[in-house]
């Protein structure tokens, strides 16, 4: 059993890890605990909203899949895979029996794409911010509605000198997510 100052101790190796990796984390306590320096009950849930961006559209995901496969190739951001992740889950639902699918999702699919001139001049920038690429959508239908996100590429990339490249990159790729909601 973890005593309580080994887990103190943890908890603050933790969020220093957290801060020094600049992961956006939520903490909370009630005052008196603050207050006393001794935090017991804390919560930490990453800030999703900042590093995603999600759009909700009530059309079949194949018909979505399809324009946003075209509009990507249409704006130089050319697909290199497209995995069928809910066709390779379908290969578990025996094993997994009542683990399998518990949200009732009937599409599940991504487009990993790249834009080499993007790639280019942001890794030209920062070598570092390859990992970035290749870039990907993932699109999932749940209750007849389909449900596109795209893990923002300027979370990763908040200072610096490719900062400007990536966000350039990141609002393309928006653009062409909201002209499918139109």
């Amino acid at each position: 059993m973890i005593n309580s100052v080994s887990w103190f101790l943890t908890s603050r190796l933790l969020i220093g890890l957290l801060a020094i990796c600049s992961i956006p984390v939520a903490t909370s306590a009630s005052m008196s605990e603050s207050e006393s320096g001794l935090i017991i009950n804390t919560t930490e849930q990453p800030l999703i909203q900042n590093t995603m961006y999600i759009k909700e559209i009530n059309k079949p995901a194949a018909k979505v899949y399809n324009k946003l496969f075209t509009a990507l190739e249409n704006n130089a951001y050319f697909v290199i895979h497209e995995p069928d992740v809910g066709k390779a889950l379908a290969r578990f639902k025996q094993r997994w029996g009542n683990d399998y699918n518990k949200n009732n999702i009937q599409s599940f699919r991504s487009l990993v794409f790249l834009n080499a001139w993007h790639a280019n001049i942001i890794t030209n920038a920062d070598p570092e911010l390859a990992a970035l690429f290749p870039q990907h959508i993932t699109i999932l239908q749940i209750n007849n509605k389909t449900h596109i996100s795209y893990l923002l590429p300027g979370a990763s990339a908040q200072t610096g000198p490719a900062v400007t490249a990536v966000k350039e990159m990141e609002s393309e790729i928006i653009r062409l997510i909201d002209e499918l909601v139109r």
